[in-house]
């Protein structure tokens, strides 16, 4: 993978005077530049076997646009206002996500049947299904007659908030690359068979589905959360309530999760709630996530992030850092939806090990040591830097939220750090606590570590994982989603 050099949005023209796409003209015998021009907006203009954008292009100026859509301020739920909401939102999704509709009519898909015997969690359940699985034509009805009612009435929702994806955009840009990139291994026919028959890279590239799903990690740390959402293909409706939504704990655990203690060895099982977000900073939280995730979604889909020296974009680099950001948000959303803080802690260290991949392919080398920076993001001075970006890219939402987010954030890190220090019960520096982070990290693969770090870590300590270490994740999302080059490079 080459080194990647990238610069925001207010910078990056004026250090290069053109953006090359390597072969591509050549390989599509010169076909390709319309098909370029339609998903990118620029123009394209061939410079032998190249397209190339000049440095002045408009759109290549402006960046790209907006992955996920969502009003400025979610609709107060009431029962003059349920017809209009679900008019709305069918004429957005049809404007949007045309596709998706039109796959419906062609592939019908029949739910399983709901069971009936589970009250509340039974009529969400079906209400959901409702919503997913009904056809075009009678979902207006579906939204204004069942689930508006259900989430007003019975879970006393009390504003409701679409978001949209643009799932054709979405999908361009990363068929644009895998395309380039495949062809430029193959050729065109083997590229063909490779995408067509093999499926290649189907089962890794995050889907515009999956990049709706996002904002879910941000928004919900169990067993609380700011929003719930009622999904359909290419859209979601979010319901807000005063405060955060806290159901029971009995509805949030399966029946072997309840009646089984298990077994949880190192895992601490005391719960930190990671952030506590006032009633009136919900909505400004929710907005913040949506915005957050549209910034990070800018940078990932700008082909100047991914420009090499010689002006060309990295192809392989989007494909992979786009992947990689996938499974973040995999491990986040798991973690973030789970009651076992076993599960929950060993996915907050599988988190930050993508995270230490991620930032080591981004070096300046390209050949970061991931076992160095995994340390690196757990040392008082990133999560310092967490902070700051966490405190700055919020408060363009609102200045009490971004305090709220900053300050919990290095609460975290600390509590992380103190809990090893009272664990090991003696005095250690930095290093030897993340070390010792690291042996609890490596204690997936088994007892026998390298270097006899179990014995120095348990044989003369109870040490277990700090119960912070699974809120570490949500705050490195935050800051990556805010600001996504500066914590990769820093």
């Amino acid at each position: 993978m080459s080194s990647l050099h990238s610069c925001d949005p207010t910078c990056q023209n004026s250090v290069r005077n053109m953006l090359r796409f390597r072969g591509l003209a050549k390989s599509s015998g010169g076909r390709s530049g319309g098909i370029l021009s339609s998903i990118t907006g620029y123009q394209v203009v061939r410079d032998g076997d190249d397209w190339v954008v000049p440095d002045d292009d408009p759109q290549l100026k402006k960046g790209p646009p907006p992955v996920l859509a969502a009003a400025d301020k979610p609709t107060t739920l009431s029962k003059a206002k349920y017809d209009d909401i679900a008019a709305t939102f069918v004429n957005h999704n049809l404007n949007l996500n045309k596709e998706f509709e039109e796959f419906r009519k062609s592939h019908p898909i029949t739910p399983n049947p709901v069971p009936l015997e589970y009250g509340v969690l039974s009529d969400f359940w079906r209400i959901r299904d409702a919503f997913f699985f009904s056809d075009t034509k009678r979902l207006h009805a579906v939204i204004r007659d069942d689930v508006l009612p259900f989430m007003h009435s019975t879970l006393r929702a009390k504003s409701v908030w679409p978001v949209h994806v643009d799932a054709r955009y979405q999908q361009s840009v990363l068929s644009l690359a895998k395309i380039s990139h495949l062809v430029s291994l193959h050729g065109i026919q083997e590229s063909q068979r490779l995408i067509f028959e093999q499926r290649a890279m189907g089962s890794i590239l995050p889907s515009p589905l999956d990049v709706l799903t996002y904002p879910n990690g941000l928004l919900t740390f169990s067993p609380f959360s700011a929003a719930i959402p009622v999904s359909r293909l290419g859209a979601d409706l979010y319901f807000l309530r005063d405060g955060l939504w806290k159901p029971p704990t009995v509805a949030l655990q399966g029946l072997y999760g309840k009646a089984i203690l298990g077994n949880r060895p190192i895992a601490d099982s005391r719960r930190h709630l990671p952030l506590v977000v006032r009633s009136a900073d919900v909505p400004r939280y929710f907005k913040l996530a949506i915005e957050s995730v549209n910034l990070m979604m800018r940078f990932l889909n700008d082909p100047l992030s991914f420009r090499t020296d010689n002006d060309e974009v990295d192809n392989e680099s989007v494909l992979m850092t786009h992947a990689s950001v996938g499974f973040l948000f995999a491990d986040l959303i798991s973690l973030s939806h789970t009651e076992s803080e076993y599960i929950r802690q060993r996915l907050a260290f599988s988190f930050l090990d993508k995270m230490a991949n991620l930032k080591a392919r981004w070096s300046a080398s390209g050949k970061g040591d991931d076992v160095a920076i995994f340390k690196r993001l757990l040392s008082l001075e990133f999560g310092e830097l967490v902070a700051h970006i966490c405190g700055t890219g919020a408060a363009n939402v609102h200045r009490d939220l971004a305090k709220t987010i900053r300050d919990a954030a290095l609460t975290v890190y600390r509590s992380v750090h103190e809990h090893v220090l009272k664990s090991l019960g003696k005095q250690a520096d930095e290093d030897e606590i993340i070390e010792h982070l690291r042996t609890l990290r490596n204690c997936t693969h088994g007892a026998f570590l390298k270097g006899d770090k179990f014995q120095k870590s348990f044989f003369a300590s109870d040490a277990t994982i700090p119960p912070d270490v699974s809120n570490l994740p949500l705050f490195l999302t935050w800051a990556f989603t805010l600001n996504a080059k500066q914590v990769l490079e820093y």
